[in-house]
């Protein structure tokens, strides 16, 4: 599942309509889609047409009760592309979070929840930079910026990016942040020189695709459709099908500098000298314990901690250089370690995941 929010702090730029154009391109290229609406006006609901005012169920539920997952909020769009929609009660939710612990995450756990698999995540953002924008910043991979062609929209992007960087150091990941020319008339002088100084800005960070000017985006958001419905052979709609291609196609691959954090997901515990990290990956599971000679096979002095983002569970232990077997306890389930190819037999007719320590290794 690949994170994409759509946010610049300044409104009228195009952020709505590019968030759900970009979505509805994306479902168009087979791709299983959520669009999550974070802005408390509901414009990405409004543009998909339902009514914010009667909404009984949204995207604030699921962030305001543990207990109300995202599935329970979703309203389907098409076959594969789902919504999650907003309304002016979202306008309310940094009040009553204040003090919550990890608050901005509520997101990142929400999407945690979903029962389907989603190729893609829309978030359209508000226009501004508080706590819903962080909240969607937190759980993206990568961040698009639609600019369009006035200098008041360059205005505050400075600060937009530096909380980029804010959370990149907060969260310890790296967010690719992109602008778009968005409403883009190439016919005119001023048009031309201003992309000509967005891309001295921002360089490769410029995607390629432009989003030409069209009536057709203003008459699909008043008929609550996305313009590839409503003019599916339009030049504009073909402009968010080669944006959705760019994206596609420019999405960031695991870096040399990551890879022992993959190998862990991938292959098991990681092995630092006799410090051993347990990892197992059971997001809907409500206890996770190791059980092994590390501790007498005893669950109870094996108790894993959840990452309430990835639902991955984690056990760092302290042990002697050797061969040392061990399983997994999953909600009671004894099960073998199942991103360890590591198995030796047992008394029993037992099969126990192994990991090698110090010398051994």
């Amino acid at each position: 599942m690949n994170v994409t929010c759509i946010a610049n702090q300044k409104g009228g730029c195009g952020k709505t309509t590019t968030a759900v154009n970009l979505a509805w391109a994306f479902a168009e290229l087979n791709l299983s889609v959520l669009l999550v609406d974070m802005d408390p006006q509901g414009h990405s609901s409004l543009a998909y047409g339902y009514d914010t005012d009667l909404l009984d169920r949204t995207i604030r539920d699921t962030l305001t009760r543990p207990g109300r997952r995202l599935p329970d909020v979703l309203l389907p769009f098409s076959d594969n592309l789902d919504l999650a929609p907003a309304n002016v009660s979202l306008a309310l939710l940094e009040q009553e979070l204040a003090g919550e612990p990890e608050r901005e995450k509520r997101l990142s756990i929400a999407l945690s929840t979903a029962t389907r698999v989603y190729d893609r995540v829309v978030i359209d953002c508000p226009p501004n930079l508080g706590f819903l924008t962080i909240n969607a910043l937190v759980a993206a991979d990568e961040a698009v910026i639609p600019i369009e062609s006035s200098s008041f929209s360059l205005q505050g992007l400075e600060r937009l990016l530096d909380t980029v960087e804010m959370v990149e150091r907060n969260t310890g990941k790296r967010i690719l942040c992109r602008a778009l020319a968005n409403s883009y008339d190439s016919r005119t002088r001023y048009a031309r020189r201003f992309h000509g100084e967005l891309r001295e800005r921002f360089m490769d960070r410029l995607l390629e695709t432009t989003i030409r000017h069209s009536v057709n985006v203003k008459d699909a958001a008043a008929r609550g459709l996305p313009v590839g419905r409503t003019h599916p052979h339009g030049k504009v709609h073909q402009d968010y099908l080669a944006l959705a291609t760019e994206i596609l196609e420019s999405t960031p691959v695991v870096e040399v500098e990551n890879l022992p954090e993959w190998e862990e997901k991938l292959f098991g515990p990681a092995v630092r000298g006799r410090e051993v990290v347990f990892r197992l990956d059971a997001p809907e599971a409500g206890r996770v314990q190791v059980a092994g000679e590390v501790n007498g096979w005893n669950p109870a002095r094996g108790e894993m901690t959840r990452d309430p983002i990835g639902g991955t569970w984690t056990l760092t232990a302290d042990l002697e250089p050797g061969r040392h077997q061990y399983r997994f306890v999953v909600d009671g389930e004894w099960i073998e370690d199942p991103a360890n190819a590591a198995i030796e037999e047992a008394p029993g007719g037992f099969r126990n995941s192994v990991v090698l320590v110090g010398e051994e290794a």
